[in-house]
């Protein structure tokens, strides 16, 4: 009987679009961004975020000044804080601070979603978890603020719709000080 009611309970969690203790498939195109630290003799640091979109890593482009960058997968990123690669960039839109790079992935990347539209109820997937909010204000004409609470290291985390498509990549967020973002200031741009 016990069982028979785990079963149900679990069949309504996934219909309502939540995950079990164990279950994090929203996490898996998530990627963490490695930095180089300003001193040449320690190693490197997580300082952003990437995810993956189709079959390549996307990342705002501010987290790769250079050609490449060092990625490692979410996944392994919790199992082993190791093994990374290096991803090329492929393509940038500095316009949108957004950067395109190759890498082998560990699953299947997001697929792009349509348009966002004032209200819109959005996640943002960083490398800590899932962050809930909305599409709150347009800034121009292909960034957005959301009341996501967001924080420094988010920086390239994919925005995604109620269809977990993606439709942007987190830019930055507003801060009085260099450590901490205000709550609800987060940036995103559109994918184009």
């Amino acid at each position: 009987m016990l069982a028979k009611f785990a079963a149900i309970l679990l069949t309504l969690l996934v219909a309502l679009g939540c995950s079990g203790p164990d279950d994090s498939p929203e996490l898996d195109p998530v990627f963490v961004v490695m930095c180089p630290d300003i001193d040449p003799g320690e190693e490197p640091h997580p300082c952003c975020t990437g995810f993956a979109l189709g079959a390549q890593v996307v990342t705002a482009s501010h987290c790769v000044p250079g050609d490449a960058a060092q990625l490692v997968s979410n996944r392994q990123w919790l199992d082993t804080a190791s093994a990374s690669q290096i991803g090329t960039v492929i393509s940038r839109d500095d316009s949108r601070d957004i950067a395109w790079l190759s890498a082998k992935l560990d699953g299947p990347g997001l697929r792009l979603g349509a348009v966002v539209h004032p209200a819109d109820a959005i996640r943002v997937l960083t490398r800590s978890g899932v962050k809930l909010g909305t599409a709150s204000e347009r800034i121009g004409s292909v960034r957005w603020i959301t009341d996501a609470n967001t924080a420094f290291g988010d920086s390239g985390s994919a925005v995604i719709d109620s269809n977990g498509d993606a439709v942007g990549v987190l830019t930055q967020c507003l801060s009085d000080d260099d450590k901490q973002c205000d709550m609800g200031t987060g940036i995103f741009a559109e994918l184009p």
